[in-house]
């Protein structure tokens, strides 16, 4: 009776590696699919991100020249706002009129070089 018993476990122990066999063909491929699907995306979602780091910099180095030119327009707007205000004051008119108008006080004398 032992025989047969061990003759029966030897039975079930061959169907269940062949049956293993059977089934890990099929696994390994899936698994192989799977692996080569994962290698994949790793491989596209790296380059998206060289190429989105790459754009970072650029826009780091055009934020930069921005605020360059920003702060070089708000010195301009001060000086602007400053000629401003020298237009309105009558020294601007007094200037004017003796440098483009050459007129002069009644009581000023005007020396020309020759």
């Amino acid at each position: 009776m032992r025989k047969k018993q061990k003759s029966t476990l030897d039975l079930n122990e061959r169907k269940k590696t062949a049956t293993k066999k059977v089934r890990n063909p099929r696994n390994r491929k899936a698994r192989i699919g799977v692996t080569c699907m994962v290698i994949v995306l790793i491989a596209i979602l790296s380059v998206q991100i060289v190429r989105l780091d790459a754009q970072n910099d650029a826009y780091i180095a055009k934020e930069k020249q921005l605020k360059t030119e920003l702060k070089a327009e708000e010195q301009r707007t001060k000086q602007l706002e400053a000629k401003q205000e020298y237009v309105n004051t009558d020294e601007y008119v007094e200037d004017t009129a003796k440098s483009k108008l050459g007129m002069a006080y009644d009581d000023e004398i005007i020396f020309k070089e020759e």
